[in-house]
C-alpha cells in the first residue's frame, strides 16, 4: 500500500543491503514537484532569485515534498552491519608505470590532490594525486572505499568510476604539475624527493559537475540510487557536495567520486553503522531536492552565504495522545503502513507513541524574510494560475494516499471486531418545557435556537419539512436528522462528546404547536430587525414531509466560539483541528461535510483563560458506524475527509496567510 508515510525506521533495518527503490510501498523517494499545470509567470521567478541573492534563501525549496529518508523513530534500534565480505588490507593493485605517462592536462587541483588526465598505453586515464601533510591519511581512505567497491562490483553499477589500482610517480613527473599549476608549487616541492601516490580511474571525457544547469529531478533520482549502491558497498561518502557528483549525459549515468573522507565499514571497527547511511541518504535527498533542484527553476546559483531552510524550523513539539501506543515496527514497509493507515479510526493517529512525521508540522521562520517584492510576484502569479506558490510550505500530510486505495474502499466499520453500536440518544417527551432566547445563525440551515430547558441554556436545532429549509436541500431533512441523531449518539458512547470535540447531546424530542410557534415567534422577530432583508429565513413546520412530527436536538449551548477562518487560523489552531476530527473520527463517525466547510468547525475559548479548543458542529451529513444504516462509515471516506482537511489547513489557510503577508501570527 503506497502512501506518503514516512517508514524509514523500516527502511534502516535492511538497509543499506536492500534499497529503498526495491521496496514496496515507499512514496516519493523521487518527489512530485509541487507546480502549477499553468506555468507560473516568469515574474515570479525572477523575484525568487532577487530574494535568494539578498537573503541566501531560495524562498522556493518548498517545492519538493518531504524527505522520506528522515528517520521517522530515533530510538529505532541500529542493527549491526553485516559485510558480506571483510575488506582485505591493500588489495586494490599497485600499477607499475612501465612505459612513460604522458600528462595531458588538469582535470582539477585542491589543497590536497591534484586529479590529472594522463596518457599511458595509449589509453587516456585520471590520475589522482594525494600531497601535503594528509596525505597518507587521504590516500588510505580513497583506496579502502575503491577496494570496497571492486569487492562489491560497484563501478559495474554506473555509481562510481572503475578504479585501476594505485601507483606511484617520480619527482619528475610532479614538477612537470608544478609548471602547469603554478599555486600548487609550493605543495609538490614541500613533498620533498618522495615519489607522490595516487590512484588510476576512469576517464570521463564528457562528463560535467552537477549544477542548477543540468540537474532535473530524473538526474537528482539516479544521484541517490546510485548513493544507495555505494552504501550497499558499505562506505559512506563523508563529503556530501555538488562538486563530488557528475553527471554523464551520453550514458545517462550519475556518478560520485572523491572519496578521500569516506569510512569503509571494517577498516576502523564501529565507524559506521545502519544510521549513518541513511542518514546520509537523507542528506543528500536534501542537497538535491531541497536545495539544487529549487535553485535551478529560479536560476539560483547558490555560494557559502546560502542559508539552511532546517535553521529557519523549530524542532517539532509533537505530543502523542493519552494512552499512547508503542510504534511496533512491522518487517515490512508495506505491512508498517498499513499497521498505521488500517488501523485509524480505531488507533487514533495522534497516540502513536512516536509522533507521525509531519503530522504536526513544527513551526517555520522563513516567512520572515518574505520581502514585499516576492509577496507581490506570489500574489500575481497566484491571481494567474489560482495556485499558491508556498503552497507546500508545510509539506505533505504524512498518511496521505496518492490515489484512491481498494483496501481502504473494503474495510468498513463493520470489520471492527470491538464495535457495538450505541445506545440511542433518549427521546424527552413532548411535553418539555422550552424557553424561546434567541434565533441563532439565521442564515443556516436549519432553524438554531438559543433557549432554556430546566434553567439552563441550551441550543435547539430543528428539524421538520423541507419547505423553505434552507439553501442546502442535498438531503431529506428527516434523514438530515437521523444522520444527526446517530452520530451524536456515536460521539456520546465513543468519547468524542467527552474528550470537548463536538458539543454534548442531551436527546431529542417531537415538537408540540407550541414548540413550533415558539420557534416561529423568534424567527419572525428575527426578520422585523432586517435581518437577511428580502430573503426567506429558514422556517418552522409542524411535521416532516411524511406527516410524521418535526423534531429538534437538545444540544450544548457553547459560548465565547467563533468560526475557524482565515483571519484567525494559526498553527497551534490547526493542530488542535485536526487531534479534534480525529477524537470525532474514533467515535466511529465520519463528519461528511468539514474539510471544505470551515463554517462547521468553531474555536472555542474558554473562559477568561489562554485555553482554547476545536470543536466541530452540524453531523446532518454524518456517516457513523452503524451496520444497520445506509449511511455506515468506511475507511476510505474517513480517512479520504482527515487528508483533504489537513490539507486545507496546512496547504490553503497557513500558506495564504503568508501569502497576504500575514504569517508572522499564524506561526505560534
Amino acid at each position: 500500500m503506497t502512501s506518503t508515510l514516512n517508514v524509514s525506521s523500516v527502511i534502516l533495518k535492511t538497509y543499506p543491503e536492500v534499497s529503498p527503490w526495491e521496496l514496496d510501498g515507499v512514496c516519493f523517494i523521487q518527489p512530485l514537484s509541487y507546480r502549477p499545470i499553468t506555468p507560473f509567470p516568469e515574474d515570479l521567478y525572477r523575484a525568487a532569485l532577487v530574494h535568494a541573492q539578498k537573503t541566501g534563501l531560495n524562498p522556493f525549496y518548498i517545492f519538493c515534498s518531504n524527505n522520506p529518508f528522515v528517520l521517522d523513530v530515533p530510538n529505532t534500534a541500529n542493527s549491526p552491519l553485516r559485510p558480506p565480505t571483510p575488506l582485505e588490507a591493500q588489495s586494490m593493485p599497485k600499477v607499475d608505470f612501465s612505459e612513460t605517462i604522458t600528462l595531458v592536462d588538469i582535470v582539477r587541483s585542491q589543497s590536497d590532490d591534484v586529479v590529472c588526465r594522463i596518457l599511458v598505453a595509449g589509453t587516456t586515464r585520471v590520475l589522482k594525486l594525494f600531497l601535503g601533510r594528509g596525505a597518507a591519511f587521504l590516500f588510505d581512505n580513497e583506496i579502502a572505499a575503491y577496494t570496497r567497491f571492486r569487492q562489491c562490483q560497484t563501478a559495474a553499477s554506473g555509481a562510481v568510476l572503475q578504479c585501476f589500482g594505485w601507483a606511484e610517480v617520480d619527482t619528475k613527473f610532479l614538477k612537470t604539475v608544478a609548471n602547469m599549476i603554478p599555486s600548487f608549487a609550493d605543495a609538490i616541492l614541500a613533498h620533498g624527493d618522495h615519489n607522490a601516490r595516487g590512484i588510476l580511474l576512469e576517464d570521463l571525457p564528457d562528463s560535467e559537475i552537477l549544477s542548477i544547469k543540468n540537474i532535473t529531478p530524473a538526474v537528482a533520482d539516479r544521484a541517490l540510487r546510485a548513493l544507495q549502491s555505494i552504501h550497499a558497498a558499505f562506505v559512506l561518502h563523508g563529503s556530501l557536495d555538488r562538486d563530488h557528483i557528475v553527471v554523464v549525459p551520453s550514458q545517462d549515468r550519475v556518478v560520485w567520486e572523491n572519496f578521500s573522507h569516506s569510512t569503509s565499514y571494517g577498516r576502523r571497527c564501529g565507524d559506521i553503522s545502519r544510521k549513518d547511511l541513511l542518514a546520509e541518504l537523507a542528506q543528500a535527498w536534501d542537497l538535491l531536492y531541497r536545495r539544487l533542484y529549487p535553485d535551478s527553476i529560479i536560476g539560483y546559483d547558490a555560494n557559502a552565504d546560502t542559508i539552511d531552510p532546517q535553521s529557519l524550523c523549530d524542532a517539532s513539539s509533537a505530543t502523542s495522545m493519552s494512552p499512547s501506543l508503542p510504534r511496533a515496527g512491522k518487517g515490512a514497509v508495506n505491512e508498517e503502513a498499513a499497521s498505521i493507515i488500517l488501523t485509524y479510526p480505531e488507533i487514533n493517529y495522534f497516540s502513536w507513541d512516536t509522533p507521525l512525521l509531519n503530522l504536526t508540522p513544527a513551526p517555520r521562520h522563513d516567512d520572515r524574510l518574505d520581502t514585499p517584492e516576492l509577496l507581490q510576484a506570489a500574489q500575481a502569479a497566484y491571481m494567474a494560475t489560482k495556485y499558491n506558490p508556498f503552497a507546500n510550505w508545510y509539506g505533505t500530510c504524512p498518511v496521505k494516499l496518492p490515489m484512491n486505495n481498494s483496501i481502504l474502499a473494503t474495510h468498513y466499520m463493520t470489520d471492527i471486531e470491538n464495535y457495538k453500536a450505541p445506545t440511542p440518544l433518549p427521546q424527552l417527551l413532548s411535553s418539555v418545557s422550552v424557553e424561546f432566547r434567541e434565533h441563532i445563525n439565521p442564515s443556516g440551515n436549519n432553524p438554531l435556537m438559543k433557549v432554556r430547558i430546566d434553567g439552563r441554556e441550551r441550543l435547539l436545532k430543528i428539524f421538520s419539512s423541507a419547505r423553505r429549509q434552507g439553501p442546502d436541500e442535498r438531503t431529506d431533512p428527516k434523514l438530515r436528522f437521523e444522520a444527526e441523531r446517530e452520530a451524536y449518539a456515536h460521539l456520546g458512547h465513543y468519547g468524542g462528546s467527552a474528550a470537548g470535540a463536538v458539543p454534548r447531546c442531551f436527546g431529542w424530542f417531537e415538537l408540540s404547536s407550541d414548540h413550533v410557534y415558539g420557534a416561529i415567534d423568534i424567527i419572525r422577530r428575527t426578520r422585523a430587525r432586517g435581518f437577511d432583508k428580502g430573503k426567506d429565513p429558514v422556517w418552522v413546520f409542524p411535521i416532516f414531509d411524511d406527516g410524521t412530527p418535526a423534531v429538534a436536538l437538545i444540544l450544548e449551548y457553547i459560548s465565547n466560539a467563533e468560526t475557524l477562518s482565515m483571519d484567525n487560523i494559526t498553527l497551534g489552531r490547526a493542530d488542535l483541528t485536526m487531534r479534534s476530527l480525529s477524537r470525532v473520527h474514533c467515535s466511529y463517525v465520519q463528519h461528511g461535510d468539514c474539510d471544505f466547510n470551515l463554517s462547521n468547525i468553531l474555536l472555542v475559548r474558554e473562559g477568561d483563560s489562554d485555553s482554547e479548543r476545536i470543536v466541530f458542529v452540524d453531523f446532518d451529513h454524518a456517516f457513523a458506524g452503524s451496520s444497520t444504516s445506509d449511511r455506515s462509515m468506511c475507511r476510505m471516506s474517513v480517512h479520504g475527509e482527515f487528508t483533504r482537511l489537513w490539507g486545507q489547513l496546512y496547504n490553503v489557510m497557513l500558506p495564504l496567510r503568508r501569502l497576504r503577508g500575514d504569517s508572522s501570527s499564524a506561526t505560534k
